[in-house]
């Protein structure tokens, strides 16, 4: 985002669509919203930090400066969504798996 941002481009804000690997938290989601992105697309949920089915628990500036964007899934196979899903969780299993030997 920061070489987005330094870039300037010459864009309306609420024009851009970024796609995502993975449903934003909730300071990318407001990091997203900030920038002037309009749309986000991504493929798999975050079950555990996921913000975009979240939003009335932003706090109320956050909130307005979400209202009119687009935070949703992709349009794609089954088969596509259950892979990207699977990855993360798989991910994220390695990674408690690592914390608990700490």
């Amino acid at each position: 985002m920061d070489r987005f941002e330094d870039m300037r481009l010459e864009v309306p804000p609420g024009d851009l669509t970024l796609y995502s690997s993975l449903e934003p938290c909730p300071m990318c989601m407001v990091r997203l919203v900030t920038a002037g992105i309009g749309k986000v697309v991504y493929l798999a949920r975050d079950d555990l930090w996921g913000m975009t089915e979240e939003r009335d628990k932003l706090p109320p500036t956050w909130r307005d400066l979400a209202e009119g964007k687009s935070f949703g899934k992709a349009d794609c196979s089954p088969g596509l969504l259950e892979a990207s899903s699977r990855i993360f969780n798989i991910n994220i299993d390695e990674l408690y798996a690592i914390l608990k030997k700490r």
